[in-house]
């Protein structure tokens, strides 16, 4: 347990923090370094023009493909659907070609208000 005197010496000592404008501009340049790698490295981890169906379609794959290669959750899955694993593992490599159905024209992934003739 601490004594109040080295309690109140504590206290009393000076406390230096660090620039906050110079260390925050460092990480904020740091994460977004990492978050460049990342993007650059990792096909799921998207970019600035991934538009949602895309990201979707990653993402589906992503889980179904970790749920082949992981035989508890196949089995899981399989018990939970009453069917083999081997059905339950081709049914869900055919459903890795197009996770999220065929891919959007060129103006169905805009998220902006249309606006109505009058």
């Amino acid at each position: 347990m601490v004594s109040p005197s080295t309690f109140l010496y504590w206290l009393t000592l000076p406390r230096t923090f660090p620039a906050p404008d110079i260390s925050f501009q460092a990480d904020k340049l740091r994460n977004q370094q990492e978050l460049d790698r990342l993007q650059a490295k990792f096909l799921g981890t998207g970019h600035p023009d991934t538009s949602s169906w895309e990201w979707t379609t990653n993402l589906q794959r992503d889980t179904y493909s970790s749920v082949v290669g992981h035989r508890p959750m196949l089995a899981y899955i399989a018990v939970a659907e009453n069917e083999p694993i081997s059905k339950v593992r081709a049914a869900l490599i055919r459903k890795m070609v197009q996770p999220s159905g065929p891919p959007p024209g060129p103006d169905d992934d805009v998220d902006l208000p249309r606006e109505r003739n009058a």
